[in-house]
């Protein structure tokens, strides 16, 4: 599944909550509107008209900048803060990281997905909490995505931009289907998924118009291309 297109989500829920049925459960929020094709053509370059069914993100995530290589930072706080109730700092992390055994970083400031792994249960460790992060070597299927999602569990992609040889962490705070049954367009044929981009400090939907869930990749702002390598997922 390629994600080709983004939107800020914020531009797209107040596009939505202007003629949306708005239904707020104690783990999400979800939203059901159609779209005009004034609004639908700076998602999709592909169709002239659109409609989003279904919008499923978790609720106020955090939204945190990357500095220098330490998008998994951010990534860590953001979904910590969020199942916690916490107000982990950048400084708070990386003390709870010296604990023996330390969790060092590599030369380039990154680290690895099972040490990020590692790192996360650690906090919920120190929190008393039962929360688990498990590191999933793979792409999540669309259908997988819902599922933690629905459960009010946002996930950490791992991406790898193979032509640069880097990699990179997003949160996955949301997912939505387009495109149902408006005329030769059906149910589940343009899906997408929201991303909290450390590079961004912020959320961005990105549209897909594969559904054979085989890849995932997305584009950032500098036109650099991330694709889904491996998974971290909370539960």
């Amino acid at each position: 599944m390629e994600l080709t297109k983004k939107l800020t989500a914020m531009v797209l829920c107040g596009i939505m909550a202007a003629s949306s049925v708005v239904s707020v459960t104690a783990s999400a929020d979800s939203v059901t509107t159609d779209i005009s094709s004034e609004i639908i053509n700076t998602v999709s370059e592909v169709a002239p008209v659109g409609l989003i069914s279904e919008l499923h993100t978790v609720f106020n995530i955090p939204r945190y900048k990357q500095t220098g290589n330490e998008c998994w930072l951010e990534c860590v706080r953001s979904v910590a803060n969020y199942k916690l109730g916490t107000n982990y700092s950048n400084s708070d992390i990386r003390s709870i990281m010296t604990v023996s055994p330390a969790i060092t970083t590599g030369s380039d400031g990154g680290i690895s997905p099972s040490k990020t792994v590692r790192l996360l249960n650690r906090i919920f460790a120190k929190n008393k909490s039962k929360l688990r992060a498990t590191l999933v070597e793979r792409t999540l299927s669309y259908d997988e995505v819902k599922g933690y999602i629905s459960n009010d569990n946002p996930i950490i992609m791992y991406a790898l931009n193979n032509s640069a040889g880097t990699a990179h962490d997003v949160v996955i705070s949301g997912y939505a289907t387009c495109w149902q049954d408006y005329g030769t367009y059906h149910k589940g044929d343009y899906t997408g998924l929201v991303l909290m981009n450390p590079q961004e400090g912020s959320e961005e939907y990105f549209y897909d118009s594969n559904t054979s869930d085989s890849s995932f990749s997305f584009t950032n702002s500098k036109n650099y291309t991330y694709t889904w390598n491996h998974t971290i997922v909370i539960s």
